[in-house]
């Protein structure tokens, strides 16, 4: 049996395997061959001692190397909202890095848990809002590296919710003044030239507001009959039937874990069900 055959048998019965061929006979056709057979490397033998030495440090580094799990591909047009979901939800330790062409900032994700953002002159829940409030920009997930500080300390559904809150309130035509040019001294200013202009008054009208006047001057003394007849007439009385009635408490943090709990029957249920309308809630959003 040689190298090559050898090389085949190893790779079919232990596929997971990395493995190098080293050999003399360097040929193109021989590469190939190893290269088709499960070899991940192909390397000629040096003929020198610091050849040698290169190899081993080469095969010593690959050793150590471990194989990441999961996928990898390219995600186009995702919002960084998404991005975190992903990071939170995986509870993930990460770096995210925002980057436009005018500002450059980083949200820092430990355990689904996002600690700290930074942009510019900002941090905390300032530089988190700015970078959600970004239209379009890159991204680059980083390995963890600890933040300088600690500055977001809620959950991290919290402090998406918020955040596009304030993005939606931003750029809500309805909540922007329809006459963005008047200033408060205009408006006064204008506001004092109506009143001391006041519009001229008619000479029928001039006429008629004397006696206008001198009828409404007098006193009234028709009355609405049984007016102040009867007893007085009181609201109903709630129905008790339509009263809020409290059954069963629960309260949990962000991850599941129960921090009180009053009378529920099957609390695991309970905590599915408000972790599948978070999640729908932020579906619904997109």
């Amino acid at each position: 049996m040689d190298g090559l055959q050898f090389l085949a048998l190893l790779h079919r019965k232990y596929p997971q395997i990395l493995k190098v061929a080293l050999t003399g006979d360097a040929t193109e056709p021989y590469r190939a061959a190893c290269l088709s057979n499960g070899a991940e490397l192909f390397l000629e033998k040096p003929a020198t001692r610091e050849g040698w030495l290169s190899i081993y440090s080469a095969l010593n580094e690959l050793v150590r190397l471990q194989p990441e799990e999961g996928f990898r591909g390219v995600l186009r047009r995702v919002g960084l909202q998404d991005v975190l979901q992903m990071e939170c939800l995986a509870r993930s330790s990460s770096v995210l890095e925002v980057s436009t062409a005018q500002s450059h900032g980083s949200i820092f994700v430990k355990d689904g848990q996002i600690i700290h953002a930074q942009a510019g002159d900002l941090t905390g829940e300032a530089a988190f809002d700015f970078l959600m409030s970004l239209g379009g920009g890159q991204f680059h997930l980083k390995p963890f590296a600890e933040p300088p500080a600690r500055t977001l300390f809620g959950s991290w559904e919290f402090l998406l919710m918020e955040a596009a809150r304030k993005r939606d309130e931003a750029g809500d035509p309805l909540k922007i003044s329809p006459f963005p040019s008047v200033t408060p001294a205009a408006a006064e200013s204008s506001a004092g030239t109506l009143v001391s202009q006041p519009s001229p008054v008619p000479a029928q009208a001039e006429a008629a507001l004397p006696a206008a006047c001198s009828e409404a001057s007098e006193p009234v003394s028709e009355t609405v009959p049984g007016l102040d007849e009867g007893p007085a007439v009181r609201s109903p009385e709630p129905d008790e039937a339509l009263r809020p009635k409290i059954e069963e408490v629960l309260i949990c943090s962000a991850q599941g874990d129960v921090l009180y709990e009053w009378q529920c029957a099957d609390v695991n249920a309970r905590i599915r069900f408000l972790q599948f309308l978070s999640q729908k809630s932020w579906q619904l959003r997109q």
